[in-house]
This record gives C-alpha cells, sequence and structure tokens, in this order.
C-alpha cells in the first residue's frame, strides 16, 4: 500500500461538507427571503438584513454572471482539494475546507442562476458589508485548509 492521503476519507469529509454546507446556506437564504423584508438590527453593528447582491461575495467585485460563479466555485473547491490531498500534513481537514468552499460556491451560484441576485443577510460591521452562510463558509472553509498544514491528522 501506498503512503498518500486517505482519498476515501477525503471524498467522503468533502462530499459531506458540500452537502451540509450547500443545505443550510439554501434553507437560510430561503427563510430571510420569507421572513425578513427589511434591515432588523440586533445590536450596534451587527443585524440580520434582507439584501440582493449582484457582485460577488462581500461584493467585492461586480456582477459575476451565474456560470462564472459555477466554474469559480468548481475550481478552486478542486484545487483546495488537490492542494489537501498533496501537501496538508491533515488531508482530511483540508478536504472538509474544500468542501465547504464548493458548497458555498454553489449555494451562490444557484441563487444567481435562479434569480439572477445572491440573498445576503448576514450585517456584521462596515468592514464586512452584508455577507450570507456561503461567503462565511468560504472564508471558514480557507480558513480549515491554512489549519490543516499547520496539524497532524
Amino acid at each position: 500500500m501506498g503512503t498518500g492521503p486517505p482519498l476515501g476519507r477525503m471524498l467522503i469529509a468533502a462530499g459531506v461538507a458540500a452537502g451540509a454546507t450547500l443545505a443550510i446556506d439554501q434553507l437560510s437564504k430561503a427563510v430571510v427571503r420569507a421572513t425578513v423584508p427589511e434591515w432588523h438590527p440586533l445590536d450596534g453593528s451587527v443585524g440580520i438584513t434582507h439584501q440582493r447582491n449582484y457582485g460577488s461575495a462581500y461584493a467585492f467585485l461586480p456582477a459575476v454572471p451565474a456560470w462564472g460563479a459555477y466554474v469559480g466555485s468548481a475550481l478552486v473547491g478542486a484545487g483546495a482539494f488537490a492542494a489537501g490531498a498533496r501537501f496538508s500534513s491533515n488531508p482530511v481537514l483540508a478536504a472538509m475546507g474544500a468542501g465547504m468552499m464548493f458548497g458555498g460556491g454553489v449555494g451562490n451560484a444557484i441563487d444567481r442562476s435562479r434569480q439572477g441576485y445572491v440573498t445576503d443577510f448576514i450585517h456584521t460591521s462596515d468592514l464586512f458589508g452584508v455577507y450570507n452562510l456561503a461567503d462565511a463558509s468560504l472564508m471558514s472553509g480557507a480558513g480549515l485548509i491554512g489549519l490543516s498544514f499547520m496539524t497532524r491528522s
């Protein structure tokens, strides 16, 4: 047997993370669209709102077509998975991060395809503006990948 990464465990971890991320993202956006018509402050600079985002994550880039979002999320997820498999000291953790990134990207791409925009609803500060759980999963997944290079499995 080889000493390479545990590919089967990586695929399961990535699949579960992607599926859970996608399901939670789509459910949370549906709840917001159905129940949150306007800005609802929670305290200070934190709040729940309902905003249409025609740009990219955290509205950094101008409007991104749905196909671009699908291709982008697939490439980032696949690249993160491959890098984790090849270079990470904890490839299963890297695969979970890649799955979260893939699931978040697909969740936003589904919104773009279905509605022409992404539903954003979490407002934490002026620095991050308004975002959603898919965006948070993209960042958290990247964090897990980074952590996977510093930990042992």
